[in-house]
């Protein structure tokens, strides 16, 4: 098990205050009606807060809302036609309109949501070291970034070179009938994989997910500006760096910030190994070389990455209200409550806020006034949440 540096920061940054947020909107229902929704894969809302754009993957299905729930727009669909989604994966917010990104394509709608124009992805055959690219985000009509994708067991090393540690957030460029590919920044990955297997390529069994507590490099792609923005948390403990990219991959701004300390709890570890360990005796039971609960919690223990301490940082999300979100593991002091933080785009730290939010809550994006996402209930059934952003006034004693 990897272990982090020991050497804590020097200057701890202090938030100028700390916001709490209240119910303000719910969009959503229980048992029939246009809200009904499936499964959400991304929320969005417009600069104005007067649009909620709404995406359900796995229908194929895009809806735009008033805050109170009155259905405006209702487009996508299974397909390969004009309009027509495969793999819906992100809503991007454009000055003439909006688009949806899927597996294939960015395909743009007017403001009253009729078709625009769709842009296909540049061509199978152009890759990063033989792997293919992944568009992110369409900047214009001729240069997408993405990053590459590259299979799990190739990740591991587990063909026989090193493992792969890094990996770029790429520019690709069309100039008449050639493609080019050029590199922004390499995004530092380790700790970021859990691999579990036999560590070759016999494909035997194995198990690939994402280390529950990693420190590894974060990004988001910001469509309304043609940035990225990259959370590095790969650092000394409690510090991290927000920094943004253009699209050139010059540096538009960048911050160091510095938070307290937060020790380990490996005993949170402690459900998860369990899960794991069941999971890899079922799994090998029917192969030609079936683990015993014993070697399954070796292999388990061997692969999980430990660290000292919670990264100071987490998820990192560009909001349209133009501050930097990210999630922190620091104490909330309620324990129905978690702490994220929004730093003002510019990198000035004294616009750092502290904003706790519900636990059941995912946030998906904010205005100045309020922050939108996913609540699931108890069923599993979705709803889209605005949730009204107050300044915390604390009592007399200090809560």
């Amino acid at each position: 098990m990897a272990l982090a540096c020991e050497t804590a920061p020097a200057v701890i940054n202090e938030p100028a205050g700390t916001w709490i947020t209240e119910s303000a909107f719910e969009i959503g229902d229980e048992l029939e009606g246009d809200a009904l929704f499936t499964r959400v894969d991304h929320v969005q809302v417009s600069t104005d807060g007067q649009r909620v754009f709404v995406l359900e993957g796995g229908i194929e299905r895009l809806t735009v809302w008033t805050p109170g729930g009155s259905l405006v727009q209702d487009v996508g669909g299974p397909g390969d036609g004009p309009g027509e989604l495969m793999g819906a994966r992100e809503i991007g917010l454009v000055q003439d309109g909006y688009y949806v990104r899927d597996s294939r394509r960015f395909t743009f709608f007017t403001h009253s949501g009729a078709v625009a124009r769709t842009v296909s992805y540049p061509p199978p055959s152009v890759s990063f070291h033989g792997f293919r690219i992944e568009p992110r985000l369409l900047v214009d009509e001729g240069r997408f970034l993405g990053v590459p994708v590259v299979p799990a067991h190739v990740m591991a090393g587990w063909l026989g070179d090193d493992p792969i540690h890094e990996l770029p957030v790429l520019g690709v460029s069309r100039e008449r009938d050639r493609w080019g590919v050029d590199t922004l920044l390499f995004l530092d990955l380790r700790n970021r994989d859990l691999h579990v297997g036999p560590g070759d390529a016999s494909f035997a069994w194995g198990v690939h997910s994402r280390q529950p507590y990693h420190d590894a490099d974060e990004r988001d792609f910001d469509p309304g500006t043609g940035t990225v923005v990259v959370l590095k948390k790969n650092r000394e403990p409690g510090s991290i760096r927000l920094m943004e990219l253009s699209s050139d991959g010059d540096t538009v701004w960048q911050q160091d910030l510095s938070r307290p300390v937060v020790p380990f709890s490996p005993e949170v570890l402690d459900d998860l190994v369990e899960w794991l360990v069941q999971g890899l005796v079922a799994q090998t039971r029917g192969s030609g070389s079936p683990l015993s609960r014993g070697d399954a919690r070796k292999a388990v223990d061997e692969a999980l990455y430990v660290p000292d301490f919670y990264p100071a940082g987490n998820v990192v999300r560009a909001m349209v209200s133009g501050d930097v979100w990210f999630e922190t593991y620091e104490q909330s002091g309620v324990d129905t409550l978690e702490t994220w933080f929004a730093l003002r785009r510019g990198g000035n730290e004294s616009g750092l806020r502290r904003i706790l939010l519900p636990l059941d809550f995912s946030p998906h994006a904010a205005t100045h006034t309020h922050v939108w996402g996913i609540r699931r209930d108890t069923l599993g059934i979705n709803f889209v949440v605005g949730r009204r952003l107050v300044r915390h006034v604390p009592d007399r004693a200090g809560n």
